[in-house]
């Protein structure tokens, strides 16, 4: 009898046992099933809040063979050019674009060209900080100005500029100019690629 009893005792004991493993290994499957579907959520929410990337609006310039973008400096871009029809250009055509870093300033010089009498000229420039194809942002302005011959200015690289490729924006007008997607009359429009390097990663100082 006493050993009749020892064995259904360790029966007993296996049993909850067994019942003990089954828990522990649904619970491990609930908590594994609760942190993947928390973790899919959290990319789905990261995927739904990236910008959409659009293709940049292509401006123009008329008559800029009267006033035209003669130069422009910031850091290691210092670009050059005579006048010519289109209006538009885009640098670099080929070679490294120049590095910007997150919350840095920069002196940015612009002048302008003329064949023959000198304008005041407006001067407008943007940085497209978020990458989705656009300049319309809040904080995308980095530069208003106008002059005659030379505009020197400090512009702020905003800290919250993604880091990567991007496009910096130069308009330059006799009018004013209203957006950076309008057909400039009297002037010229010059895309720059630039590089944003993130400010924990770089010794980058004021230039």
């Amino acid at each position: 009898m006493i050993e009749g009893k020892n064995k259904k005792r360790m029966a007993m004991t296996l049993v909850l046992a067994l019942s003990g493993i089954t828990m522990i290994n649904l619970k491990a499957g609930y908590e594994k099933e609760k942190n993947d579907t928390i973790a899919l959520a959290s990319e789905k929410k990261a995927i739904t809040n990236a910008p959409v990337k659009k293709e940049y609006c292509q401006p123009s310039g008329t008559v800029s063979t009267f006033e035209w973008i003669a130069d422009v400096d910031i850091n290691t871009c210092h670009n050059h050019s005579k006048k010519h029809d289109n209006g538009y250009s885009h640098y670099p055509s080929s070679g490294t674009a120049t590095v910007l870093t997150q919350g840095t300033t920069y002196k940015l010089q612009l002048k302008p060209g003329f064949s023959f009498m000198k304008y005041n000229e407006n001067f407008k420039v943007w940085i497209d900080c978020n990458q989705d194809g656009d300049f319309e942002d809040a904080g995308e302005m980095v530069l208003a100005d106008s002059s005659k011959t030379e505009v020197h200015k400090q512009i702020i690289v905003p800290q919250k500029a993604f880091e990567g490729e991007t496009k910096m924006r130069v308009c330059m007008s006799h009018y004013p100019i209203l957006s950076p997607c309008e057909n400039i009359n009297y002037g010229e429009v010059k895309d720059y690629t630039i590089q944003v390097l993130s400010a924990q990663l770089s010794g980058d100082a004021k230039k």
